[in-house]
């Protein structure tokens, strides 16, 4: 326009921001809404290695429950259960960490609990694939920093 140059760019990043929690997460990520299931609302970020699921449940849900369900869709003598913890958003969150080895590959899977009003459970579920040497994915430390810095807790 008149001569001057105009630049658009597209952020790296898009926002999920739900009644409880915002975040930031990679732009290249799938994303999946489900609210099918009557007092459960579900959003799930699919990358390359990592697998981000929001749960926001009407009601009390243990992280345990989750864990044991988690165990049986996987198969439990393929999978290692153990206590967990996250910084997030300057927050502590407490959790179970699921070890799971299946078909020669490794994941881990981490189901944290997240603040919720009274009479809410909401859970943060993040799968990484490990790398070849059992370490954990450069896409889930990048994701895991992002969410870091721009959680914010509703």
């Amino acid at each position: 326009m008149n001569g001057t140059s105009v630049t658009a760019r597209v952020s790296d990043v898009k926002t999920l921001a739900t009644g409880s929690v915002s975040f930031d997460y990679p732009r290249h990520f799938g994303f999946e809404f489900d609210g099918s299931t009557g007092g459960m609302r579900q959003w799930s970020l699919d990358g390359n290695n990592v697998v981000l699921m929001l749960f926001e449940i009407d009601g009390a849900g243990e992280v345990k429950d989750f864990e044991e369900g988690m165990a049986e869709r996987f198969g439990k003598k393929n999978c290692k259960g153990s206590d967990t913890s996250k910084r997030l958003g300057g927050q502590k969150l407490e959790g179970r960490r699921l070890d799971i080895t299946l078909a020669g590959t490794a994941l881990t899977v981490d189901i944290l609990k997240l603040p919720s009003a009274e009479g809410k459970t909401n859970l943060l579920f993040v799968q990484d694939t490990k790398t070849d040497a059992g370490g954990t994915s450069d896409e889930s430390t990048d994701t895991m920093q992002l969410m870091d810095r721009t959680i914010k807790f509703n």
